[in-house]
Parts: C-alpha cells; sequence; structure tokens
C-alpha cells in the first residue's frame, strides 16, 4: 500500500507543475510562449521559463526557436536584441543570421553594418562591400 500511495504521489508531482500558467520543460517545448498576455522563454530541459521583459504579447511573432519579434522589439533567446529594428527584421538562408536595414547579426553578434551588400558565400564566409567575414 505504501508503494501505490508513493507512486501515486510522484505522478502529482510530475503533473502539478503543468497547471500553472507558465511553461515548464517537463510538459513543454523549449522556446517561447504565449499565455495569458504574457511571453514567457523557456530554457531546454531542465530548463525554467521566464518572462520576456517588455514584450508585447498581441503583437508577438516567433521568427525561429530564438529569434522573435513584437511591434517595438527584437528577442533572441528571450532577451531584446539592442538596436535590432523589429519591422525589418528578417532571418537569413544560414542558422543564427539575420538582418535589418541597419546591421546583419550572427546572433547577438554585429558582423556587419551593410546589409544592403551583405551576401552569405560557401561554409562559414560571408561578405559585404568592406570586407569578407569568416567566424
Amino acid at each position: 500500500m505504501r508503494t501505490v500511495i508513493a507512486l501515486v504521489m510522484l505522478v502529482i508531482l510530475a503533473v502539478l507543475p503543468g497547471c500553472g500558467g507558465e511553461p515548464n520543460s517537463v510538459f513543454d517545448a523549449a522556446g517561447y510562449h504565449v499565455r495569458d498576455g504574457r511571453v514567457y522563454y523557456l530554457n531546454t530541459f531542465p530548463g525554467k521559463a521566464f518572462d520576456v521583459s517588455g514584450a508585447d504579447a498581441d503583437s508577438f511573432e516567433v521568427l525561429d526557436g530564438g529569434f522573435a519579434r513584437d511591434r517595438g522589439a527584437v528577442y533572441l533567446d528571450g532577451h531584446a536584441l539592442p538596436d535590432a529594428d523589429p519591422a525589418s527584421f528578417v532571418l537569413l538562408d544560414r542558422s543564427g543570421y539575420a538582418k535589418d536595414t541597419r546591421h546583419v547579426y550572427a546572433r547577438d553578434r554585429v558582423v556587419s553594418t551593410d546589409p544592403e551588400h551583405f551576401e552569405l558565400l560557401g561554409g562559414d564566409l560571408s561578405r559585404d562591400s568592406a570586407a569578407v567575414y569568416w567566424p
């Protein structure tokens, strides 16, 4: 009988965190979640969700697993990307690369200030009008 009670208690403890509004890594995929007018970012298992500070749930759009935007900001892994323009922000054809009208990003690092002439080359190379880049 003690074994049955212990098993029931373990099941309750495992399921209970999934009953709240905040995402958790037992029941939810890592990444962005919009719930009850709030935006959360959930790290990978065993991750903990946190509020995406300043995010607007009504205009929030997930671009891929790491990048997202709303009407006022661009986010990477749940944190605002400084100086990124959400209206012009687009993902590029290489994982982790994106650009807006002023910058080209490799995740959170600005790799070029010439997005108009920036192009991805073979391998890990890229270039703009001023230089060739290699991570």
